[in-house]
């Protein structure tokens, strides 16, 4: 065998176009090969049959044993096969470059790829159409027809370039057939995409990591998509683009266009983040001015994007979105149960902006923590631009993620006027916490502009933190550091806000000992707002917006606490009792007045015959329930108030007042008369006292 001779000739073989039925070429080479090694060719008639430019090659050679040996292949190659240029690089063959519809692993036609292990690496792409180091093409095509899945549990893609789908590219041709891929593991690292300069105009690139376009959906539960990069276009990360404004130029406007509930059920571009991590990636303008370097984790140009668990953290965005970028109405992203903090831009919105169209909503219930962001013109939190005419919201609850408490603040403003849309007021004035500034009213379905500044307390964002599934964090860009949207943002769920109403009651109580009181709304043993209960508001108050119970994370629950507990009470709490149809939740919290008051027991020795320094136990047995103590010489019991209230004892029956009194002063005089100490004897009941309280 000669490794050179058999390299020589794969190459030229690979060179040769052979789609199916077009064969002959490939069949004229193989029949000259083979009869150059001694063997009898024929041609079978099955080409009329099939269709064919050529029957099947039938080769024949004589042995020198018995038996006999038959070898089967095929002579056609998958498109597609025009134009390919082998390049040998240190033993590894690889295409001079990616062709259209091909990549270093295609998936099609009903087929399945499992990735465990291994690594995909070093696939280069020009500017090819549906091409990727793994692509994934479901279609009804000469290129492929019928579905195709990809699952990736291990292994790496890396150091790849493409125009589309730097590390994978899952798409779907039409509606028949959808493309898949689903990844619970490996690595998709260090891919580049690039934006070019075509004929007729600029073509962007997307999807550093993954692209997903048309009848096409993917599935993150873990794994990591990081280091990838974008330039000139979108999505560093991940990218979906569904196709609709191709198919309907105009938007939903144009004429016959589609509703996008509609469009998305065949072609959804769907992407749904259950865990895992998008870190590190980067869309930027690179060597184009066009206006494409947003969504530098996500960019989202479909209807079909959630995001419910994992990390999006530390990705950059030359322009808009540095964690998510939302393309265009009509456009809308669900997230749930997210803790978006810790972003910037040096611009506006350093968690969230959002431009004219599309609606803004924040819900309570599964819905975001926003806090702790930052932006150097205005709104460090939240930034929503307005123009007249146009009628979308913005909405923010008053609760963040598991119901601690937030208030919005004028963080400086927007400039007025077209010409200045997007860009901050240069002299509004930023929030600052020694000012004496009020928070804003409730924020509900406003059309108004904001530049708004979070303020929550510590263990509200603490709880978010511990209770949150989906981070969108440490991300940057010029506008939206977090979150940069053109379309819509859904947060949580709407419709579910309850409220926890507290009713103050006293047990055994004179009026004149109901004094106000302070009652703390909890969640698990997190301590957040509290309400003042009083005459004046019938000892009733309410914590209003809270998340739905049966959302909070397991093992939490709402309760209340009171505090301080007025002196000489015990507060007793009622079940909570929930009500589904108001979605109301009632809790009783009673003050039960406890009795209170001393005893002193003395004891008395007499006679000569009596050992002074004998101890004699004693019990005091009070509403069945008993104290057993000892007695020693000199010795008297007191402060049972404190006894009292160590023990949880019922004492309605002591003796008090001028009685105790009384049995104190007899005790002195008898053992001043019997020992004649009376200096000993006060001594050891002041030292009683004195340990009594310790």
């Amino acid at each position: 065998m000669k490794p050179d001779r058999l390299l020589d000739l794969f190459c030229e073989l690979a060179r040769i176009e052979s789609p199916s039925r077009r064969e002959a070429l490939m069949a004229k080479r193989c029949k000259a090969e083979l009869e150059g090694l001694g063997f009898t060719v024929r041609f079978d008639d099955s080409a009329e049959r099939t269709g064919s430019d050529t029957g099947n090659l039938i080769a024949f050679r004589a042995g020198s044993v018995p038996g006999a040996v038959a070898l089967c292949g095929h002579m056609d190659t998958v498109r597609p096969c025009k134009g390919i240029e082998p390049v040998v690089e240190g033993g590894v063959i690889r295409s001079a470059k990616v062709l259209a519809s091909t990549g270093g692993v295609r998936v099609c036609c009903n087929a399945s790829f499992v990735m465990n292990g291994g690594t995909i690496t070093d696939i280069h792409n020009e500017g090819q159409t549906d091409a990727g180091p793994v692509l994934v093409y479901a279609g009804n095509t000469l290129l492929g027809k019928g579905a195709a899945s990809f699952t990736m549990n291990g292994g790496v893609i890396e150091n790849n370039t493409n125009y589309r789908g730097g590390g994978v590219h899952v798409t779907g041709k039409e509606y028949t057939y959808r493309a898949s891929m689903e990844m619970n593991g490996g690595i998709i690292r260090n891919n580049t995409c690039n934006g070019f300069q075509s004929a007729k105009n600029y073509a962007s690139g997307g999807g550093g990591g993954i692209y997903i376009s048309g009848n096409a959906q993917v599935v993150m539960n873990d794994g990591k998509i990081v280091g990838n990069t974008v330039n000139g276009g979108q999505g560093g990360g991940v990218c979906t683009i569904d196709g609709y404004y191709n198919t309907f130029s105009g938007g939903p406007n144009s004429p016959g266009a589609w509703p996008i509930e509609q469009y998305a059920q065949y072609y959804p571009a769907a992407f749904t983040m259950n865990g895992g991590e998008i870190s590190g990636n980067s869309a930027i303008k690179g060597d184009t001015e066009a206006d494409a370097a947003t969504g530098g984790g996500v960019y989202i140009a479909s209807n079909c994007v959630t995001l419910r668990g994992g990390c999006i953290e530390n990705n950059y965005a030359e322009q808009q979105g540095g964690g998510v970028y939302i393309g265009s109405i009509p456009y809308s992203m669900r997230i749930y149960n997210a803790v978006i903090t810790g972003n910037s831009a040096t611009l506006l919105g350093g968690g969230i902006w959002a431009c004219p169209t599309g609606d803004t909503e924040a819900f309570v219930t599964n819905g975001a923590a926003i806090f702790d962001n930052a932006a150097e013109g205005a709104g460090d939190d939240v930034v929503s631009v307005k123009t007249a005419g146009q009628d979308y919201v913005l909405t923010l609850a008053d609760r963040m993620l598991s119901g601690g408490r937030v208030d919005w603040y004028a963080d400086g403003a927007l400039a007025d006027g077209d010409d200045a849309m997007g860009q901050p007021a240069p002299d509004a004035p930023r929030y600052d916490a020694a000012s004496e500034a009020e928070p804003l009213a409730q924020i509900q379905n406003s059309t108004e502009p904001y530049a708004l500044k979070a303020v929550a307390s510590e263990e509200a964002k603490a709880l978010a933190n511990a209770c949150g599934a989906l981070f969108i964090r440490g991300n940057r860009s010029e506008r939206g550091g977090g979150i940069g949207s053109n379309g819509g943002v859904v947060m949580g769920e709407s419709d579910k806000a309850y409220s926890l109403t507290v009713t103050k009651a006293w047990a055994d109580a004179e009026e004149a000992l109901q004094t106000s009181v302070t009652v703390y709304l909890k969640v698990g043993d997190s301590v957040l707002d509290a309400v003042v209960l009083n005459a004046e508001n019938g000892w009733t108050a309410a914590f209003t917006g809270l998340p739905d119970p049966s959302s909070l994370a397991d093992g939490l629950a709402y309760s209340v606490a009171e505090n301080p507990v007025p002196a000489f009470f015990e507060p007793i709490l009622s079940e909570p009792s929930l009500d589904e149809e108001t979605k109301t939740i009632t809790i009783t919290l009673t003050n039960r007045y406890i009795p209170h008051g001393d005893l002193t027991v003395s004891k008395i020795i007499s006679g000569s015959a009596a050992d002074a320094a004998e101890a004699f136990p004693f019990a005091v047995v009070l509403d069945d329930e008993t104290i057993e103590l000892m007695l020693r010489q000199g010795a008297t019991t007191g402060g049972t108030e404190l006894i009292a209230r160590l023990l949880k004892l019922k004492f309605q029956q002591l003796p008090i007042g001028k009685l105790c009194m009384l049995v104190d002063l007899v005790v002195i005089i008898t053992y001043s008369l019997t020992f004649r100490q009376l200096t000993q004897v006060l001594y050891s009941i002041a030292m009683l006292y004195i340990l009594t309280f310790l």
